[in-house]
C-alpha cells in the first residue's frame, strides 16, 4: 500500500490471490509484486474501504489487480 515512509502496514498472501493486510488507510493504491517463471510481475490496483466493507474487527473488499 503507497503510504508515506513512516507508516506501518503488513500484509500476507495465501494461495488463490487472496491477500491480507493491517495498518492500511481508508483508501489509496495497493501494489503487488511476484515472481512467475524466475520474472518479477507486478499490478497495481487503487481501493477505498467503507462502511459497507467493514465486519467486527476486520474489512473485507475484493479488487482486480491490473
Amino acid at each position: 500500500v503507497e503510504q508515506n515512509r513512516h507508516s506501518a502496514n503488513r500484509s500476507m498472501v495465501a494461495d488463490g490471490g487472496q491477500a491480507y493486510l493491517s495498518g492500511v488507510p481508508e483508501r489509496g493504491t495497493l501494489r503487488v509484486s511476484w515472481y512467475q517463471d524466475g520474472e518479477q510481475q507486478q499490478c497495481q490496483t487503487p481501493f477505498r474501504l467503507g462502511k459497507a466493507h467493514m465486519a467486527p474487527g476486520i474489512a473485507t473488499l475484493s479488487v482486480e489487480c491490473h
